[in-house]
């Protein structure tokens, strides 16, 4: 726990200065010792367009860099049917 707690750290600190709120964290631990940090703020699809995204500050053990990226969320548009 005492490597992870840092890392944690600093992925809420750089969301906190560039995600608004609410931010989500999650972690993932392995019994090898590896371990990844996720933060993400969802935007959700608005009424003029059918796409909705999360914003994710990510880290992991492995690559030993924090990352920055966008998940793209479609929602399926429905059609009125009048009888």
């Amino acid at each position: 726990m005492a490597t992870i707690g840092p890392a944690v750290d600093e992925v809420v600190s750089i969301a906190q200065q560039h995600l608004k709120r609410p931010i989500s964290v999650k972690t993932w631990t392995w019994e090898d010792g590896t371990f990844k940090v996720r933060a993400k703020h969802w935007y959700p699809a608005g009424t003029t367009t059918r796409y909705g995204h999360r914003s994710v500050i990510q880290y992991h053990s492995d690559r030993e860099v924090v990352k920055g990226y966008l998940q793209r969320k479609t929602r399926k548009l429905t059609k009125n049917h009048s009888s």
